[in-house]
C-alpha cells in the first residue's frame, strides 16, 4: 500500500516534494488551488485484485506488434471521413460474449476517450473530422483494459483534413503522456488508474520501471505523484461523478508541454451501473471461468476436452463390458469343465441304482414265478393224489411213502431253489410260499380227514409239509 500525501502549504514559485513509493503528494500552485484541497481524504491505493493478478501471469508470453497502416504520417485528406486500417501481430483480438471482455486494442483520436477494438475484420470509420491536424494513437490492452507496456505495443500517426494546424500535433522529441484509465462508468471498486508514456530518451522503458518524468494524479480534490510505470488500483471514489486528471511533470514538478500531456476525464461510480469489470475486480467469478477472457480458444478446448472425456468414458465402458463378458465366459467355461467331474458319479450312481432296482425286480420275478409254479404243481399234485388215494385200494403205508416222496421233496426242493436264487435277499415271497403250502396242506388235511384215512397218516403229511 502506498501513502497519499496532501497539499500542505502553497509557496509562490516554489514547492517541496514528499514521496513514499508510487504515490507522492505535491504542493504546487500551477494547477491546483488551495480551495481544492481535501484534508479528509478517503482515497487510498489497494493491491490488484487476486483474479487479475493470476490471469496476468498467463499473458506474459504475448509481445504484440501494433501498426497503423492508414492514414500514414503526414497524410492530407480531402474529406472529413476516412477509414482507419490497423494491423496487430502476436496478439489475438477477441471478446468473450458472456463476460464482455477480451484482448483488445484501444484507439484514441486526438485526446478523446478510447474506443475498444476486439476485431479488425470490420472497417473502422472516422466521421465528421474537423479541418486541421489530427493524431491517432493505438496500443494493445489486456481484458481489464490495462495497456501493455512492451516494445511495439504502441503506435501513433498524425494526419490532416483539408489543412494543417498546430493543434493535436505532439512533438516527437518530447515525452508524450497518453491517458488510458479510468474512463466511463464503474459499479465496483477498486478502480484501475493506467497510462502510457512515450519517452524518446527512454525507448527501452518497460512496465514497472521508474519513470524520469512523473505523473501527477488528481482525483476530485486530491493529488498524488506516480513515479513508476505501472497501473495502480484505487478505492474511495465518491458515489456519482468523479473528476480524474493526469499531468506529466518533470523532476522539478513542472508540466512538460506537449499535446495531450494534460488530460481530464469525468467518470461515474455507482453500484447499480452496468460494469463488465465488476465481477472481475471483486473476484466474483472463478479462475476457470475467467480463462474465457484471456484465451480465444477456451470454448473450443472445452469442447475438445469434453469430446475426449466422452470418448474416454465410452472406451472405458466398452473395455469394462468386454472385461465383464470375458470374465463371464471364463466362468461359464470353468463351470462347464467342472460339472462333469462332479455330476458324472451321481449319474453313474443313479444308473447303477436303477440297474440294481431292475436286477432286484428281475430277481423277484425270477423267484416268484417258480414258487407260484411249484405251488400250483403242489396243488395239482395234491389234487391228483387225492382222487388216486380215494379211488385206489392201496395200503396206508404206500400212501404215506408216496405223499412223503412227492409232496415233501418237491416243497423242500422248491424252497431251497428259491432261497438260492434270491440269496437271502427277498424273504417275503418265501413266506408267502410257506403260507400257500400251509394252506395247501390244510386243504389236503381236511380232504384226508373227510376221506376215511387215519389221523396219524394226515399228521405225518402235515408235518412233512412243514418240514
Amino acid at each position: 500500500m502506498k501513502t497519499i500525501y496532501y497539499y500542505l502549504l502553497a509557496i509562490a514559485l516554489s514547492f517541496s516534494l514528499m514521496s513514499c513509493g508510487k504515490l507522492n503528494l505535491t504542493d504546487t500552485t500551477d494547477s491546483f488551488s488551495l480551495s481544492s484541497i481535501n484534508t479528509a481524504s478517503q482515497l487510498s491505493e489497494t493491491a490488484p485484485p487476486k483474479l487479475i493478478s493470476k490471469l496476468e501471469q498467463n499473458l506474459t508470453s504475448y509481445k504484440p506488434q501494433v501498426a497503423i497502416v492508414f492514414p500514414r504520417p503526414g497524410t492530407k485528406l480531402r474529406e472529413t471521413e476516412t477509414n482507419v486500417q490497423l494491423s496487430v501481430k502476436d496478439f489475438p483480438l477477441f471478446q468473450d460474449e458472456r463476460l464482455g471482455l477480451g484482448l483488445n486494442l484501444h484507439l484514441i483520436l486526438d485526446n478523446e476517450p478510447y474506443i475498444p477494438l476486439y476485431s479488425l475484420e470490420e472497417p473502422i470509420t472516422l466521421e465528421n473530422l474537423s479541418p486541421g491536424t489530427h493524431t491517432l494513437r493505438v496500443f494493445a490492452c489486456l481484458p481489464w483494459h490495462e495497456s501493455l507496456k512492451t516494445q511495439g505495443a504502441y503506435a501513433e500517426t498524425s494526419f490532416s483534413v483539408l489543412t494543417e494546424t498546430e493543434d493535436n500535433y505532439p512533438q516527437s522529441d518530447i515525452p508524450l503522456l497518453t491517458y488510458n484509465e479510468p474512463t466511463g462508468n464503474y459499479s465496483a471498486e477498486p478502480i484501475m488508474l493506467d497510462f502510457y508514456i512515450k519517452d524518446p530518451a527512454q525507448e527501452n522503458l518497460k512496465s514497472g520501471d521508474t519513470i524520469p518524468n512523473s505523473v501527477k494524479v488528481t482525483v476530485n480534490d486530491e493529488s498524488f505523484i506516480v513515479d513508476q510505470w505501472q497501473p495502480i488500483y484505487l478505492k474511495g471514489f465518491k458515489e456519482g461523478n468523479n473528476l480524474v486528471q493526469l499531468d506529466l511533470i518533470d523532476s522539478g514538478g513542472n508540466k512538460i508541454d506537449n499535446a495531450f500531456n494534460s488530460t481530464v476525464r469525468l467518470i461515474t461510480y455507482k453500484p447499480d451501473l452496468p460494469d463488465p469489470l465488476a465481477k472481475l475486480v471483486t473476484n466474483q467469478i472463478s479462475l476457470e471461468e475467467a480463462q474465457a477472457i484471456i484465451d480465444p480458444e477456451y470454448y473450443d478446448k472445452l469442447t475438445q476436452e469434453s469430446e475426449v472425456e466422452s470418448q474416454a468414458e465410452a472406451e472405458a465402458e466398452i473395455k469394462l463390458k468386454t472385461k465383464l463378458k470375458t470374465k463371464l465366459k471364463t466362468e461359464q467355461e470353468t463351470e462347464t469343465d467342472t460339472i462333469p467331474s462332479v455330476e458324472e458319479p451321481q449319474v453313474i450312481e443313479e444308473q447303477v441304482t436303477e440297474e440294481t432296482v431292475e436286477a432286484i425286480e428281475s430277481n423277484d420275478s425270477v423267484v416268484k414265478e417258480p414258487e407260484l409254479e411249484n405251488v400250483e404243481k403242489s396243488k395239482e399234485s395234491a389234487s391228483v393224489t387225492e382222487p388216486e388215494i380215494n379211488n385206489s385200494e392201496f395200503d396206508d403205508s404206500q400212501l404215506l411213502e408216496n405223499s412223503n416222496s412227492v409232496n415233501t421233496e418237491a416243497i423242500i426242493e422248491t424252497d431251497v431253489e428259491a432261497i438260492k436264487a434270491k440269496d437271502s435277499v427277498v424273504e417275503e415271497p418265501a413266506l408267502e410260499t410257506v403260507e400257500d403250502i400251509e394252506k395247501s396242506a390244510t386243504a389236503t388235511e381236511s380232504e384226508i380227514i373227510d376221506s376215511e384215512f387215519d389221523d396219524s397218516q394226515g399228521y405225518q403229511i402235515k408235518a412233512g409239509q412243514k418240514q
